[in-house]
C-alpha cells in the first residue's frame, strides 16, 4: 500500500465500460448507471490504496452526449493515459 499522505501519489487510469450494449433506451440507461457505479467503486478502491484514480468517462458524460458517436469519440483521446503509471480494468 502507498502512503495516503504522500505528496507524490501514483495516478491510475480506470478502464471500464460506460456505453451500454442495449439498443432499448430504458435498458441502456440502467446499464449505463450500472457501469458508472462499477467505475466509481473502482475509483474508491484505488483511492483507498493511496493512489489517484483518473476516470474521465464518469465525468465527460456530464457535458458530452454518450449516445452521439462524435461526442463519445472525444472521450477516447490517447492523451488520457499520459501521466498515469498504471491502468486498471474493471467491469
Amino acid at each position: 500500500m502507498i502512503d495516503k499522505h504522500s505528496q507524490e501519489r501514483l495516478s491510475v487510469f480506470i478502464c471500464s465500460p460506460l456505453h451500454p450494449l442495449s439498443a432499448d433506451p430504458e435498458v441502456a440507461m440502467i446499464e449505463m448507471d450500472h457501469n458508472i457505479a462499477i467505475a466509481l467503486q473502482t475509483c474508491k478502491l484505488v483511492t483507498d490504496m493511496g493512489m489517484m484514480p483518473y476516470c474521465p468517462h464518469i465525468y465527460f458524460p456530464q457535458w458530452l452526449d454518450e449516445f452521439k458517436d462524435s461526442e463519445r469519440e472525444r472521450e477516447a483521446c490517447p492523451w488520457d493515459v499520459n501521466g498515469c503509471v498504471k491502468v486498471t480494468s474493471a467491469g
